[in-house]
């Protein structure tokens, strides 16, 4: 696909050329390319590049019948940040106004340059064609700083190259002496250490680790590479000792009224009297007695005391609950809450 699909000459190198026809030459003086695109119809108005304006390196021109052939070098040297390319334009000496944009090509689509840090030595030549006549010859002038020509800038390019190749080889054997076999690499994002050399394997995927301790009397830790323990509830029981459990109980405040029978049902009570009944009287309801009678026409008798009763009282019981023994167990398949804080990441072995 042609890139450079828009060629134009522009307003100002057409006047250039009508004041050449005396058969003075036209004199290319700068190549420089463009960081925007314009619409088409606006490129002949262009007087500079769109964009930031960028340099470029202009190589010695060669003729082929009646056409010129101007070779342009890009490179990458000391450039800090990458940029997208759109235009590139020839910059001519004009008698009257001195240096023009002569003409200019626009890209079909942007080409991204990289910074140097990003692809070390990297370049584009284009060649571009003028078609000349003895009455408008083309001189090219050529700034010898930088200047290569092309054979020159491929021997360049090729020792770049190998330089590089030796970097990434040299690279490559230390990330292998400094990450012997058997080590575990442990990545926040999703790297892949085979791109690095070696053969790497993903490494305890849903597992921590825990350090080899070969006193482990219990075999859990005590040698490496050995799978145990279950994120989720296994069953089992819990042991449970002989034990007592001391308790003290308060029955209460108590009331002061309240009575105390004589054991009796067949006994009544007199009422308060100075001195003893001649007789049965019966019962009567609802007063205080204080003689039993203890059979119907029997002889009286004072009762026995039942005792002082105090007022507000409590009665404490103490004592144990007595021994239990034996296991209790639990069961269950799903998420216990067993789990330890933790943050995912991708761990490798390097296994070769």
């Amino acid at each position: 696909m042609n890139m450079w699909e828009n060629t134009v000459l522009t307003d100002k190198g057409t006047a250039l050329q009508s004041k050449l026809l005396k058969g003075q030459p036209l004199k290319i003086t700068n190549v420089k390319t463009g960081g925007e695109k314009v619409p088409i119809v606006n490129l002949r108005q262009q007087t500079t590049l769109a964009g930031v304006e960028r340099k470029i390196t202009l190589q010695p021109a060669r003729t082929e019948d009646t056409t010129t052939i101007i070779p342009v070098l890009l490179d990458n040297i000391n450039l800090k940040e990458s940029y997208e390319l759109w235009q590139v334009g020839f910059y001519a000496e004009d008698p009257d106004e001195g240096e023009i944009l002569f003409c200019l090509s626009q890209s079909s689509v942007g080409k991204i340059i990289p910074s140097e840090d990003e692809n070390p030595g990297f370049t584009i030549t284009w060649d571009f064609y003028f078609n000349i006549s003895n009455s408008t010859p083309i001189e090219v002038v050529l700034n010898s700083n930088g200047l290569v020509n092309i054979e020159q800038h491929q021997i360049h390019s090729n020792k770049i190259n190998t330089i590089t190749n030796k970097l990434d080889d040299l690279s490559s054997n230390l990330f292998l002496l400094t990450h012997p076999v058997g080590i575990v690499l442990e990545f926040g994002k999703n790297v892949d250490p085979n791109d690095y050399g070696g053969s790497w394997e993903r490494f305890g995927n849903g597992r921590t680790t825990v350090g080899v301790d070969e006193s482990d009397n219990s075999n859990n830790f005590n040698i490496v590479n050995k799978k145990g323990g279950n994120k989720d509830l296994q069953a089992h029981t819990h042991g449970l000792n002989n034990h007592t459990h001391s308790i003290n109980l308060n029955s209460g405040i108590q009331s002061a009224g309240h009575t105390h029978g004589t054991g009796n049902s067949t006994y009544r009570y007199w009422p308060i009297a100075s001195v003893e009944p001649g007789g049965d009287s019966g019962d009567v309801g609802g007063a205080t007695y204080k003689y039993p009678r203890i059979s119907s026409n029997g002889s009286w008798s004072r009762i026995t005391s039942t005792g002082t009763q105090s007022a507000n009282h409590t009665h404490n019981i103490s004592g144990t609950s007595g021994g239990n023994s034996g296991n209790t167990s639990s069961s269950g398949s799903g998420d216990s809450q067993n789990l330890q804080p933790y943050i995912t990441v991708y761990r490798w072995i390097r296994v070769l």
